[in-house]
């Protein structure tokens, strides 16, 4: 067979061709370590390869998580640890103040301490890693607590939910007594108080209507109604009569767990449009009992009852659109539109509809809260609206022929159409307190704490836990309250509450340090699963050293043979035989 010189500069380039890219291969196979650069070097193994980069990535990323939320509790768990010491030295202080041996000017120097340990805990309680606050809830970018007044009475008669508003500041607890019997909002009410622990005092009154207790550099407004009874000025036991206590605490300004509620204001006049301000712990009714005009002012005569009618407060009056009631307001939208006997009430949200045996759940994802009002019901079909925007704007028309209503983020379900009547809201709030991080595919763990549940205080004007000992702030406060004022009983009973709050304290510590055991076991098996990951990955693209130099100076071999046998052959001329 003839050879020509094309077809052996052809096979010279072919071979050269597949020599170089050989030996190129094997050049990037020993700069990367890796024997898969490419999908096309082994197109199964390499989305092997990239499943366990997906999944290592994933691993990495459950491990950071893992990282910040040992810093989030590391930070809480050491924050309670002070807390704690501070609520034992708190129990020192009232341990020696309330001894009988003590006298008033000594408990007056415990309490300045005293104090200034209430400040440091709400310090303490705002706390914050890395500018984010650990205690404030989905409200990282603010402090969770504040520091404010609130009030307490001798008659446990939770005051303060007829309390609007402290306003003022004031360095020491003001202690108030009232001379004259009546109700707040109705009549006139001599009182005196002192700010100095009741050694000097000063006199002042609550006009009739009026509802404000002006105590010089604090100011107590009243919703009305609450009742007050008289002490003679020379009788300064506290165990008669009314006295309040103006003193320090803490205000929670972070977010809470919440979930749906049901809630309604009911009015037996048609006409009628009522709405609702405040915060009301408890059903509220109002009942329209007399309408005089004289003078071209109206005249509302009404009462209150918050057992659904069984008992009343009666005798308060309104001249305008406004009835204060224990825990806020009601307003109508015209007086003219009121007659004698007329009752309008709020249930509490989280206990009613229109009909107690209404239940309702709610499914999906909730980025906010969402308001679903019932519009009309006919022949079973139900129209509804929706507002995001707690019933500023409405989205309406909505209609369902069943027991499902779809709103944005999800649907709510109600357990029985026959339960709905027109008017009926039903809120949806989502829980958001709660920061969790992923640590699995399967796992979470909350690294935030919602501070009032943790520290207590106030909470929409109303101590949490009803103020009992677990509640931080108050129980400190109530302390601070009493050494101020010399009140030894007050201050027993601070101790035997700082008790509860120790304990309550010990088991946030146990949770802490639950979820912290939890993120090491974690830790140590993400690192074991990433090692494992690796290695699999590694058979599939790592090369063996050894093998690829082995290869790679075979190859460099042939690529040198092709080269110099092409050369000898291309060098070859017939002219050189004749």
């Amino acid at each position: 067979m003839r050879v020509s010189q094309r077809n052996l500069y052809s096979t010279f380039i072919e071979q050269f061709n597949l020599a170089s890219s050989r030996l190129v291969e094997l050049n990037q196979q020993a700069s990367s370590q890796k024997k898969v650069n490419k999908p096309s070097d082994d197109p199964v193994g390499m989305a092997r390869i990239l499943g366990y980069r997906d999944s290592i990535s994933k691993l990495s990323q459950y491990q950071d998580n893992i990282n910040t939320a040992k810093g989030w509790l590391n930070l809480a768990d050491e924050t309670l640890m002070q807390v704690n010491n501070i609520l034992t030295r708190c129990k020192e202080i009232a341990e020696e103040a309330a001894t009988g041996t003590l006298t008033k000017s000594q408990r007056d120097g415990l309490s300045y301490e005293a104090r200034q340990l209430l400040s440091q805990l709400v310090s303490l309680a705002n706390t914050k890693y890395e500018g984010k606050s650990i205690f404030g809830g989905h409200k990282v970018n603010q402090n969770a607590f504040r520091e404010t007044l609130t009030i307490d009475s001798n008659q446990n008669d939770q005051v303060v939910q007829y309390v609007r508003s402290i306003s003022g500041n004031s360095t020491k607890t003001v202690l108030v007594q009232f001379l004259t019997d009546g109700t707040i909002g109705q009549d006139a009410i001599d009182y005196r108080y002192s700010a100095d622990g009741g050694e000097t005092w000063q006199t002042g009154q609550i006009n009739a209507g009026d509802t404000s207790l002006n105590l010089g550099d604090t100011q107590v407004q009243f919703w009305g109604g609450y009742q007050v009874q008289a002490n003679s000025a020379t009788d300064y036991a506290d165990t008669s009569g009314t006295w309040l206590w103006i003193r320090p605490t803490a205000s929670y300004q972070g977010d809470v767990d919440s979930s749906l509620s049901v809630g309604k204001i009911e009015a037996n006049n048609s006409n009628l449009k009522v709405w609702a301000n405040g915060d009301f712990p408890q059903n509220v009714m109002v009942r329209v009992d007399n309408i005089t005009t004289s003078g071209g002012v109206t005249t509302v005569t009404y009462s209150y009852s918050t057992d659904l009618g069984s008992n009343w407060t009666t005798g308060l009056t309104t001249t305008n659109t406004s009835f204060s009631v224990p825990g806020g307001e009601f307003i109508v939208n015209d007086l003219t539109n009121l007659n004698a006997n007329d009752t309008f009430l709020t249930r509490s949200a989280d206990l009613y509809a229109n009909d107690p045996d209404l239940r309702a759940s709610f499914y999906g994802n909730f980025e906010r809260d969402v308001t679903l009002r019932i519009d009309s019901i006919s022949g079973g079909t139900v129209t509804y609206s929706y507002s995001l925007d707690n019933g500023n704007n409405w989205s309406v028309g909505h209609t369902t022929n069943d027991t499902t209503f779809l709103v944005p983020g999800g649907r709510v379900e109600i357990n029985d159409q026959t339960h709905l009547t027109a008017g009926d809201q039903i809120v949806v709030k989502p829980e958001r307190a709660r920061l969790e991080v992923e640590i699995s595919d399967s796992e979470k763990v909350q690294i935030n704490h919602v501070g009032r549940d943790v520290f207590g205080g106030m909470y929409k004007g109303r101590p949490v836990f009803g103020g009992k000992g677990k509640n931080l702030f108050e129980t400190v406060g109530k302390l601070v309250g009493f050494l101020e004022t010399n009140n030894q009983d007050g201050i027993q009973q601070a101790l035997d509450n700082l008790k509860d709050s120790m304990e309550h304290i010990s088991n946030h510590l146990a949770s802490v340090g639950g979820r912290e055991n939890r993120l090491e076991v974690a830790d140590t098996v993400l690192s074991g699963l990433t090692l494992n990951e690796k290695q699999r990955m590694s058979k599939l693209e790592d090369v063996d050293i050894a093998e690829l130099m082995t290869q790679l100076t075979n190859q460099q071999t042939v690529y040198q043979t092709i080269l110099k046998s092409s050369a000898m052959i291309m060098r070859m001329n017939l002219a050189d035989y004749i």
